[in-house]
């Protein structure tokens, strides 16, 4: 067992190192064609997340005569999750400190939100002032952190459901 725990760490650091790098290019690549808001096009990045844990179930199937079972693959799925959320929260929270304009921008599109739904100049005052409050670098990036890795976990949860094989020999690993 210890073997495959090993196994499990080594393939999800692995592939979460893989998934968050190529997410990071693709986010970069988004943000330079001015595409970051598009949230379709966002979303196609959680792409190379279940890819990465697929291959990674893939890649210890193969070394274990093509079985995995459910919490092997939530194995390396946590720990792709965890890689992929954390890098990924670092580079927002610099971004968000290197270029604070992308709040603002985003605070003009609520206010003009609010506008549009016909709330009144006190109405959209007192919700944007609540607004303001967690529209920081910190609290967006805990924000992410939070919601990222709950979603990866989902995520990983499904994948793992997918890819599982089980062993039919009760004794084995």
């Amino acid at each position: 067992m210890p073997q495959n725990t090993n196994m499990i760490r080594k393939l999800g650091l692995k592939y979460g190192i893989i998934a968050a790098l190529i997410s990071l290019v693709y986010n970069a690549i988004l943000q330079v064609l001015g595409y970051a808001s598009d949230q379709f096009l966002g979303s196609l990045g959680q792409i190379f997340l279940v890819l990465a844990m697929v291959l990674a179930c893939k890649d210890f199937k193969t070394a274990n005569s093509g079985f995995m079972n459910f919490s092997q693959g939530m194995g390396m799925g946590f720990w792709i999750s965890l890689l992929t959320t954390i890098v990924g929260t670092v580079f927002l929270f610099i971004y968000l400190n290197y270029d604070p304009q992308t709040i603002t921008q985003t605070l003009k599109i609520q206010e003009m939100a609010l506008e549009n739904q016909g709330k009144s100049d006190e109405e959209i005052k007192v919700m944007m002032d609540i607004v303001k409050e967690f529209m920081t670098p910190t609290y967006l990036a805990a924000a992410a952190l939070i919601s990222n890795m709950i979603f990866s976990m989902l995520l990983a949860v499904v994948v793992s459901l997918v890819m599982r094989k089980m062993n039919p020999d009760v004794f084995a690993d």
